[in-house]
């Protein structure tokens, strides 16, 4: 064979290779987008008693003559992986740690709580309050596995008896209280449908209140099914347009981006009746 055609077969041999180292490239480079990029699912949400932004949600008693004070509580996570309780920011961000889809022991913490401090001046010392959540029932945030907080999150209030001050305290009686077995725990999410609100009779007692006021926590996590789902189907369909499909197309995502919910929650209203 002359040397202009086995330079041919060299050249097309190398192009070949090429071409094949390139495609993996794109695999491995898919495929590292798609876990970095959902690791990490952070969302957080301003509360006022007060007014709601567009971003944002109120609370609301029914009954003018009860008044509501909140205080929001979450971990942070210093250098050294220490999980430090924090109380929410002057604005009462409240906020759940990122949930973390490869180290699943991080998870152990990703929870917040918001402190409902009730005063009233005819609210008896035992008895029942009435708390609904809602939603904003969008077309878009009606879909089940949808960018929304109603997608990944449940719900639970919870009473103490005794009443812990430092938020490291705060965040572990909460988180008891609500992944007890008899808790009510409930999420938007109900046989594969979206509920606009979600409805909770909690009781509470005179060990429940300090200095004149009634203390009561909603405690709020991911709900392990739905963000597993969410997490599944988004990894799924971002592996499938990047070439899963027989398609190599470049996925547009920052290295190391977080995945952010969108705020579809708007109100929670205190009843004294159902």
């Amino acid at each position: 064979m002359c040397k202009t055609g086995m330079k041919a077969q060299e050249y097309a041999a190398n192009e070949s290779l090429k071409k094949r180292k390139s495609r993996l490239l794109k695999a491995s480079a898919a495929a590292s987008f798609a876990l970095i990029m959902f690791v990490f699912v952070a969302l957080s949400w301003f509360t006022s008693n007060k007014e709601t932004d567009s971003s944002g949600m109120t609370i609301i008693a029914k009954d003018p003559s009860i008044n509501c004070v909140t205080t929001s509580y979450h971990y942070t996570r210093s250098d050294g992986g220490i999980y430090v309780g924090q109380v929410g920011t002057i604005d009462d961000s409240f906020e759940l740690m990122q949930y973390d889809s490869l180290f699943t022991g991080n998870n152990n913490y990703t929870y917040a709580v918001e402190r409902l401090e009730l005063t009233s001046s005819d609210l008896p010392e035992s008895g029942t309050l009435y708390f609904d959540i809602e939603r904003d029932p969008s077309q878009t945030s009606d879909m089940i596995g949808s960018d929304y907080i109603s997608s990944v999150t449940y719900y639970a209030f919870v009473t103490l008896a005794n009443l812990p001050t430092l938020p490291n305290d705060i965040l572990t009686d909460v988180h008891s209280a609500a992944t007890a077995q008899n808790t009510v725990k409930q999420t938007f999410v109900i046989n594969e449908e979206k509920v606009d609100s979600i409805s909770f009779a909690v009781p509470y007692t005179s060990a429940n209140w300090s200095d004149g006021k009634l203390y009561i926590y909603l405690y709020t996590d991911y709900d392990k099914s739905l963000i597993n789902d969410y997490i599944d189907k988004s990894l799924h369909n971002l592996l499938q347009d990047n070439g899963g499909s027989g398609h190599e197309e470049q996925v547009d995502v920052e290295y190391g981006s977080e995945v952010t919910m969108l705020n579809d929650i708007k109100k929670i209203v205190i009843s004294r009746q159902p």
